[in-house]
């Protein structure tokens, strides 16, 4: 009994194209210009550029990124070893296909699994990848209600949540809050991406746009964060930094900025260390390449370099993503307008 957002492509109305096979499929289609609500919901929520930014500040944080991935072998090896040290655990993935294999042994069979609506999460099929044997949510799913019910109405979108499982009763919107509420608390597993990794402490930083979001970090009691090569900075200072950047300049509205260090933990237990006992007992960090290390030099470099405003690319530079990832998913040409000062 999955649903993930791009269940919802196949309302009638609800995207052009749709159905969609997979959530990338459904980015892609709506980063390239198809319509619909549901495709208004994900460039106005999760795909949107940065609203004027002075030009120093987007040069400093260019140049914070591009000096980052210059040595990236390097910040990788030491975020690992400082995650380790930490009580977390660190993969490396070359291509999207080994990242989901590492997140499938981590998760196992027959589990609850709650997944953030994120770029590097998509690009993963980590959604599609898991629902055969677990039980998967899409954070987006509730988010994405409002839009289709103001253009639809209720009733589709009620239709399909019940194709896909889900006893939908009263009103929507209501129903998935609990459901999705209830089923949080449930979860065993959450899987988030991350805004930015600072290599020392080996720390997270989170940037939620919606309290479920933020809670999929904090609730279930095993975390597997997908990281991509351009995420790394060198320091905490780096990371906050880049957040509190993503955050000033970005059109969208995020409320909270959090780190994760590790598992948690506490010392209040007779003052004894103990791990788990207010969030996730396991923490996981997948660092992906998937045609990064390739693209870091040339012209697709820029789409690394490039902070992103949101969750998912700016459609700006989806063409270079598309192009870096190998996909050929669709797109026009990069213009960079909104999102980096492209030449």
């Amino acid at each position: 009994m999955s649903v993930m957002l791009r269940d919802l492509s196949g309302i009638e109305g609800a995207i052009e194209g749709g159905p969609y096979p997979s959530n990338l499929d459904l980015v892609a289609a709506s980063l390239s210009g198809k319509h619909g609500p549901l495709a208004n919901f994900i460039l106005e929520e999760l795909a949107f550029c940065f609203e004027e930014v002075p030009e120093d500040e987007m040069r400093a944080m260019l140049e914070l990124r591009e000096g980052a991935l210059s040595k990236v072998d390097e910040l990788i090896e030491a975020a690992c070893a400082n995650i380790e040290e930490n009580r977390g655990h660190c993969y490396r993935a070359g291509d999207r296909g080994e990242a989901l294999r590492i997140v499938r042994d981590l998760t196992g069979d027959g589990r609850i699994v709650i997944k953030s609506f994120d770029w590097l999460v998509e690009e993963v099929g980590v959604g599609e990848g898991l629902s055969e044997d677990n039980e998967v949510l899409d954070t987006a799913v509730p988010l994405a209600a409002p839009s289709l019910i103001s253009r639809l109405g209720e009733e589709p979108l009620v239709r399909r949540l019940r194709d896909a499982g889900l006893n939908v009763s009263g009103d929507v919107e209501g129903f998935l809050s609990r459901h999705y509420r209830d089923r949080l608390y449930r979860a065993g597993v959450g899987i988030t991406g991350v805004r930015a990794v600072a290599a020392d402490p080996g720390a997270m930083a989170f940037l939620p746009d919606s309290g479920i979001d933020r809670l999929v970090t904090m609730t279930p009691e095993v975390h597997i964060i997908l990281a991509g090569l351009e995420d790394v900075v060198p320091t905490y200072a780096d990371a906050f930094r880049l957040a509190e950047f993503m955050s000033k300049y970005s059109p969208g509205s995020y409320s909270f900025l959090g780190f994760v260090g590790g598992p948690s933990k506490t010392g209040d237990i007779e003052k004894r260390v103990t791990y788990g006992a207010h969030g996730p007992r396991e923490f996981h960090v997948v660092f992906v390449d998937d045609g990064r290390k390739n693209a870091i030099k040339g012209e697709l470099g820029k789409a690394l370099i490039c902070p992103r405003a949101s969750k998912l690319p700016c459609p700006d530079v989806w063409p270079l993503w598309d192009e870096i990832l190998g996909l050929k998913l669709g797109g026009g040409k990069a213009s960079g307008r909104g999102s980096c000062p492209f030449p």
